[in-house]
């Protein structure tokens, strides 16, 4: 996949440079300068920008008003740099699957 192509994967999923930066440890501005080709890269960035983007793709739609969290919260959760008990995670599963049910419910009517 090429620079182009994860660029447009970000735009078509409304994920910020910001979002993909922060789970690279990257500057947004280090991050703008590779996807638009400024600072050479090598294929093991590419990758994991890939799978940033993956991951931030998969996040998407986790209702974290019905969680009652704060979208800074919950990514931190998600990023692991932030304790969760049993209880948050059985919540934010429940979310995730029924998420889940409603794509296969719409994809079926």
């Amino acid at each position: 996949m090429s620079l182009l192509d994860l660029k447009a994967e970000m735009v078509r999923h409304r994920i910020r440079q910001r979002q993909v930066a922060a789970l690279l440890g990257l500057s947004e501005g280090r991050l703008s300068d590779i996807l638009l080709g400024v600072k050479p890269v090598d294929s093991d960035t590419v990758r994991r920008i890939r799978e940033a983007i993956e991951t931030l793709k998969n996040r998407q739609g986790v209702p974290r008003a019905a969680l009652g969290m704060a979208e800074s919260q919950l990514n931190a959760v998600l990023n692991g740099t932030r304790h969760a008990d049993s209880a948050l995670i059985r919540r934010i599963l429940d979310c995730v699957e029924k998420l889940k049910s409603e794509k296969q419910r719409g994809r079926h009517e």
